[in-house]
């Protein structure tokens, strides 16, 4: 019993924090976006060539959007993983709206994960466009934690494909 019980209290709990960072990430987004020492800090993280002379509002709006775009897939993600969480915590067993669930989350994880890179690239042109010649930036990256993000999405896109080829298998024909 004790199983069933560990799998409703992680599904609670990770329903909860589904909701944190629905909330959480686009508020830091506005934060950093709005704050020019949180902006700087951030940049740091395309490679430290980055300054920005001057950042206007609506370079800092378009930078605004282009960060929001693998996060609104990892938004849409932990919608749906907040849905399976909650279909846990009813009934433990893996069923096929279970299985649709974890799919969408995967996806979204995945999608996100490649997406991330590009418009991490776009964001350092947005960001240096009003440079001076030479000092203006295209940066191009992949770091660890966008191959980490891959490789478990991977993992558990395989997975949700393994569960849902194992769940037809085990239905007799004609029943879905």
């Amino acid at each position: 019993m004790k199983p069933i019980k560990n799998i409703h209290l992680l599904s609670s709990l990770l329903s909860k924090l589904c909701i944190l960072g629905l909330v959480s990430l686009p508020l830091l987004q506005v934060w950093i976006w709005i704050d020019v020492g949180r902006l700087v800090d951030a940049l740091g993280s395309l490679g430290g060539h980055i300054m920005p002379q001057e950042l206007d509002p609506f370079n800092r709006g378009i930078g605004f959007i282009l960060s929001m775009i693998p996060i609104s897939f990892l938004m849409v993600g932990l919608i749906k993983l907040r849905e399976l969480c909650l279909l846990l915590k009813e009934n433990y067993r893996f069923e096929k709206q279970h299985l649709k669930l974890l799919h969408k989350f995967t996806l979204m994880l995945l999608y996100g994960s490649f997406i991330a890179p590009i418009t991490r690239a776009l964001i350092s042109i947005v960001v240096t466009i009003n440079n001076p010649p030479g000092e203006r930036a295209l940066i191009v990256n992949l770091d660890s934690e966008d191959l980490i993000r891959i490789f478990l999405a991977a993992v558990l896109l395989l997975t949700a494909w393994s569960l849902n080829e194992a769940h037809h298998s085990a239905q007799p024909i004609g029943h879905e």
